[in-house]
């Protein structure tokens, strides 16, 4: 008996659907397909999910349609939140679904109304996969202002929408999710690895309060691990909490001794920042492994106990002399490939190129590499990793450099 009921409930809900289906099959994919696959697939992952909603909040539609009129009337709460003012029920599970059924909403809707809503969507994205994502979006804007100054108000709206969505995704979603925000340690590299160097090289040049300060903050262990070029043994005794509250003392002893230390400061960003700017063979062996990648660890760690099986052997000893060899490097011209700095400089000089060329609405396309290659300068390593996007974008810079013309920027 209950089965029986159960599957005429069900049978309700396949009516359904399968009128969707065919109102898409034979209506609306005939209209969307001749606009494009983009509109087509956007447009179809916003009928998705308007179809996703109406199985949560009204079917059965159809099976109810003879007895919409049949049933007797009963009071209805017209009272906004009033489980939420109450604390009634399971309020706050009921809201915060409520609020993840129209996330999607938000942003499927606008981009089958309005393209420039993909900027907002690509800028999310940039936020979620990037730390330093957010960083570089707020040094583009004034660029961004600067170039579209026609458009001001809605390019305001647009970057006020993107720095909601950064908002709503770092705190509500976080804190639902219960993930963690970032150390600020990470964006401190520059300030304790300078510290650590003049704290190494001069320690008798700095006052008592210096020291005390810069103690406060990094362990004597993490000042005795120093290392020029990689930062992370010293941001692993860097006490990210207690700078985050209170920053004043290590800040002003890190001004006050930069300003007689000049030179290891500027020393300290180079030797840190090495990776990313000098042309040549940059790999270093050190007792810690080598500045690229070790594609079979156990030859530069003991501690790390891993058997490989290839299943291709003569692919993965090609990527074993690569990675843990650096073969490459005895390559000339493909060496420079695998060069991060080749890479920065290629950038740098589209960036000077289109000055000089007086193409000031193509730098749109280098601007935000830009930037964001700045703030890879503040991060703790030089790895591939962090400067892919320059990587990636090295067709396009050269395709810059080659088309003179203004046209096809349009």
């Amino acid at each position: 008996m209950e089965r029986s009921a159960a599957m005429k409930y069900l049978i309700k809900y396949i009516v359904d659907f399968t009128a969707l289906m065919l109102l898409y099959a034979f209506a609306f994919i005939r209209k969307w397909r001749p606009q494009g696959k983009d509109v087509l697939l956007v447009n179809t992952l916003m009928y998705a999910y308007l179809s996703l909603v109406l199985f949560f909040t009204m079917m059965p539609v159809i099976a109810s349609i003879p007895f919409m009129l049949d049933h007797p009337y009963t009071p209805m709460n017209l009272v906004p939140f009033i489980d939420v003012s109450l604390g009634r029920g399971d309020f706050f599970r009921q809201v915060v679904l409520n609020v993840i059924m129209t996330l999607p909403f938000g942003f499927l809707f606008p981009l089958t109304r309005d393209k420039r809503a993909k900027l907002c969507v690509t800028v999310f994205f940039f936020f979620a996969f990037r730390n330093n994502g957010f960083h570089t979006f707020l040094l583009c804007i004034p660029f961004l202002i600067w170039s579209f100054w026609e458009y001001w108000k809605r390019l305001g709206i647009l970057i006020l929408i993107c720095l909601s969505l950064y908002g709503l995704y770092t705190g509500p979603i976080y804190g639902l999710l219960g993930i963690e925000k970032g150390d600020p340690r990470e964006m401190c590299s520059v300030l304790m690895q300078s510290a650590a160097r003049v704290y190494n090289l001069d320690y008798q040049g700095l006052a008592q309060e210096e020291r005390e300060a810069f103690l406060s903050i990094i362990e004597q262990e993490g000042m005795d691990s120093y290392m020029s070029r990689f930062a992370d043994p010293v941001k692993a005794y860097f006490n990210g909490k207690k700078f985050s509250q209170n920053p004043g003392p290590f800040l002003k002893a890190w001004g006050t001794a930069g300003l007689r230390h000049k030179k290891i400061y500027i020393d300290s960003f180079l030797a840190n920042t090495f990776g990313y700017w000098y042309p040549g063979n940059s790999i270093e062996d050190t007792e810690h492994g080598r500045d690229y990648f070790e594609y079979y660890c156990k030859e530069f760690r003991e501690d790390v106990d891993v058997v490989m099986e290839p299943k291709l052997p003569v692919l993965s000893e090609l990527y074993r002399k690569i990675g843990n060899e650096s073969v490459f490097q005895k390559v000339p011209v493909f060496a420079a490939s695998f060069n991060l700095g080749v890479y920065t400089w290629l950038m740098l000089f589209v960036l000077l190129l289109l000055f000089y060329r007086q193409q000031y609405g193509q730098l749109i396309l280098v601007i935000p590499l830009f930037m964001y290659f700045l703030t890879t300068l503040l991060g703790p390593v030089v790895k591939m990793r962090y400067h892919y996007p320059l990587i990636a974008c090295a067709p396009l810079l050269i395709f810059v450099i080659w088309r003179r013309d203004r046209e096809w920027i349009k």
